[in-house]
């Protein structure tokens, strides 16, 4: 049986801010010392590692030890539109109980099926390796993972939260 390991890449400016991110490319703020150790400690050793194209993800890999990873435009974040560089309750006042509730109701319907195809893809690819990964992305992708092959509901993606740094294991 393989495992895919999900980590959260580690905090942008933006994401101290409280700002929607999507698809612009930051960089990470240095984590603490204390923080990289803890979730060095928690990686486990895996047969490939895979980053999406923004240079956040890339660099998690590289503050990790893990310079041996391949990037992949199917793990990009969500694009927010019109949200980018706004704050989250921004979004939430605008949307209203839609983005948490019924997501693919919203304005972000498109952006919500381009992303959930880019993770079908994604899962499809993993599985046909057949090996232990480590996937280093964004958190709406991970949500929009968890929620389509975990909760079976790709409308619940927005009622799961997933912190800069947090390691997720799906065995497959």
């Amino acid at each position: 049986m393989a495992i895919i390991y999900f980590l959260r890449h580690f905090k942008t400016e933006w994401n101290e801010r409280g700002l929607l991110q999507g698809s612009r490319d930051f960089s990470i703020v240095s984590p603490a010392t204390k923080k990289l150790d803890f979730v060095a400690s928690k990686i486990p050793v895996v047969d490939q590692i895979f980053v999406s194209e923004y240079k956040r993800t890339q660099e998690t890999a590289v503050a990790l030890g893990l310079g041996d990873f391949q990037s992949s435009p199917l793990l990009n974040e969500l694009n927010f539109g019109r949200f980018e560089g706004e704050e989250k309750d921004f979004l939430l006042k605008k949307t209203g109980n839609l983005w948490i509730d019924s997501p693919f109701s919203s304005e972000l319907k498109e952006n919500l099926i381009a992303l959930e195809k880019s993770v079908e893809m994604m899962y499809q690819f993993l599985i046909s390796l057949n090996k232990n990964v480590l996937v280093i992305g964004h958190g709406a992708w991970i949500r929009m993972f968890i929620a389509k092959y975990v909760l079976k509901d790709p409308n619940k993606m927005n009622l799961l939260r997933i912190e800069n740094g947090e390691l997720i294991t799906f065995n497959v």
